[in-house]
């Protein structure tokens, strides 16, 4: 099978996790190479104001999903393609039920948040973040984020290691729905391409490729539904993961 198409996660996949994390040499080299061979995107949790500078140090060309599956954006004019947002009845509702929590509140596009509290909603938004939430109180607030009709919560790792990210989006703006979008705009079948994760908020993206790579480091959950298993983001497992499918 020749891969047309591969799709990656950016946070403990291209770079280390971190907000400062960017990408080592070795990938920035190999993802010059593929480009000639294939279509080369991301597919990250991160706001395109969060994504820009590793979108620039990778040069990619092609469209690439941004802020958790809510929008499709072309990495070089930063033109949005396609965007479901949660309406803003949904984001008040999912500020309600943040505001007995101290938590970070970012929405869309923001880099510094507020407490749900200090939040003011006048207008729909593509994803809310809620930040380093404390592993004692995931599980409750997933629960209750549930609730609201029309949204789904991913977790992912929190740069504030030992914590949890949450990402709720609408129900029909998760990484799948933006990939499926996004393998239609490139005109490739599912089969051809390949995706490839390192956390629970990458699972969509199994869901929507048909060669499914986890990083070493990833959870069972991920690595349990994985046709492939590469080093981990130490190793420069992504770099690996290039040059075998695609040069």
């Amino acid at each position: 099978m020749k891969f047309k198409v591969i799709i990656f996660d950016i946070d403990g996949t291209a770079i280390i996790h971190s907000f400062y994390g960017r990408p080592s040499k070795a990938l920035i080299r190999v993802v010059k190479k593929a480009q000639n061979q294939a279509l080369v995107s991301a597919a990250t949790g991160r706001s395109f104001p969060a994504a820009r500078e590793i979108f620039q140090q990778l040069n990619l060309k092609s469209p690439c999903v941004i802020s958790g599956g809510t929008q499709i954006a072309d990495p070089k004019t930063e033109n949005i393609l396609w965007q479901i947002q949660l309406s803003k009845n949904q984001v008040k509702q999912i500020i309600q039920v943040c505001l007995p929590y101290d938590y970070e509140i970012l929405l869309s596009n923001e880099l510094k948040g507020k407490p749900a509290i200090e939040k003011l909603i006048n207008r729909k938004e593509g994803i809310v973040y809620i930040m380093a939430v404390k592993p004692k109180d995931v599980d409750i607030l997933i629960e209750k984020l549930n609730k609201i009709s029309g949204v789904v919560v991913h977790k992912t790792a929190s740069w504030n290691i030992g914590n949890i990210d949450l990402h709720v989006t609408n129900v029909k703006a998760t990484k799948k729905h933006a990939i499926e979008k996004l393998i239609e705009i490139f005109g490739v079948n599912k089969e051809e391409v390949i995706g490839v994760g390192d956390s629970f908020n990458d699972l969509p993206i199994f869901e929507a490729v048909g060669f499914k790579v986890a990083m070493g480091h990833a959870p069972n959950e991920l690595k349990d539904k994985a046709d492939f298993i590469a080093p981990s983001i130490k190793e420069d497992g992504l770099v690996t993961v290039i040059k075998k499918f695609i040069l």
